[in-house]
């Protein structure tokens, strides 16, 4: 293990990372370039919108470094890497083909429309007057007419792999309490590990039918997506980094390589095995 060039703690850790950087800096990126347009910005209805006001490059550049990490991570069975190769397939198709932007929308917040990849009309009245399912009310900037619906099929796909790796770390972080020969302090540890773990799953599984009912039935609160999204990317962050072991809840290693956390993974490797 101590040969290994990037210990899978490591890409746990910088996966976890990443989450909390694609929300923190499109967020901040969304804003700067709205402080140059309008007084007091609304909140993105979406961190995919942040891409046509400001953070197009940040959010692409995050996913693609977050599908690299998936890519690289093996995980401790062939599941597990399988489902980390599809969800970086999915992270990069989220990044390369991004949602519509809502034009009534950016126009009503004191955006301005680019119109060198937004078709006409551009004005307010114009866009009021349009029925709700005019395809000309939102913009489409990629040149591939499917791109909005291959973003959200993605984004939903990759939402549903992250859920399945937090439930790997709370099945496992369970089957580790099971050994024998732990101590209480070890015990205490890997029970607050489950817990969190636990509240992570259950925050990205609610996230999908709140995704979908809220979008759907609540159309006016337009700023729904971007928080459940917020609430997911924050789960999914802090449950790989109890994984990774960079948060507090650490068990007491022998030395400085993290040999009795090792040890306590093959041991539930192990234990997989024989169950088969």
């Amino acid at each position: 293990m101590q040969n290994t060039v990037f210990h899978y703690r490591t890409l746990r850790t910088l996966i976890g990372l990443a989450a909390f950087a694609i929300i923190i800096l499109c967020v901040i990126l969304y804003h700067v370039n709205a402080s140059a347009e309008v007084e007091t910005a609304a909140y993105p209805t979406s961190l995919s919108l942040t891409y046509h006001l400001g953070s197009r490059d940040v959010f692409v550049g995050i996913l693609f470094i977050v599908g690299s990490f998936l890519l690289a991570y093996k995980g401790h069975t062939s599941s597990e890497r399988k489902v980390a190769s599809l969800a970086a397939i999915f992270a990069a198709s989220v990044a390369l083909f991004p949602t519509s932007m809502d034009k009534l929308w950016v126009v009503e917040n004191g955006f301005v429309i680019d119109q060198r990849v937004c078709e006409a009309p551009y004005s307010l009245e114009e866009l009021r007057a349009l029925a709700p399912d005019d395809d000309r009310k939102y913009c489409n900037a990629s040149l591939v007419s499917a791109a909005p619906t291959i973003h959200m099929v993605a984004a939903v796909l990759l939402i549903l792999s992250l859920i399945y790796f937090c439930r790997v770390f709370y099945l496992r972080a369970g089957r580790k309490l099971k050994l024998a020969g732990l101590s209480t302090k070890d015990k205490s540890t890997l029970k607050s590990r489950i817990l969190i773990y636990k509240a992570c799953l259950v925050a990205m599984v609610v996230s999908i039918p709140l995704f979908i009912g809220i979008a759907y039935f609540v159309p006016t609160f337009d700023t729904a997506v971007f928080w459940i999204e917020v609430v997911c990317l924050s789960a999914f962050g802090v449950s790989w980094l109890v994984a990774g072991k960079q948060l507090i809840l650490k068990l007491p290693n022998k030395d400085d390589e993290g040999d009795e956390e090792d040890r306590l993974s093959y041991a539930v490797d192990k234990l997989t095995q024989e169950a088969k």
